[in-house]
């Protein structure tokens, strides 16, 4: 696998995923990008949140582990790496660029 192969030990392997996961959603503003208006920080939270909700599912963490606690610095670090990843996936939908789809649609379709 690959921890044998990284030299890595089950004690190690676990402490790293342990000291992560269960990885709690947001529970607070303190990601929320400065020129983000409060509304918007809302439904992104939820879209991060919902990334958050996955990763934990992935680590096969039960939902009910899951919840508004004070993350550790480690968690806090992931979260905001959450929260950068989802910005930046919005900034891209939000700017369309010459060959995106955007520019696929007819000339009629106004606004998008």
């Amino acid at each position: 696998t690959f921890a044998r192969s990284a030299s890595l030990s089950r004690v190690s392997a676990k402490g790293r995923r342990r000291d992560i996961f269960p990885l709690p959603v947001l529970h607070s503003s303190e990601f929320k990008p400065t020129q983000m208006a409060l509304w918007r920080w809302k439904i992104l939270r939820g879209y991060v949140d919902s990334v958050i909700l996955g990763l934990n599912f992935l680590h096969a963490v039960d939902s009910r582990e899951v919840r508004r606690v004070q993350p550790t610095s480690g968690q806090k670090d992931v979260q905001a790496r959450c929260v950068r990843g989802c910005v930046d996936f919005l900034d891209r939908l939000s700017k369309p660029e010459e060959g995106s789809w955007e520019f696929l649609l007819p000339d009629w379709i106004q606004d998008v």
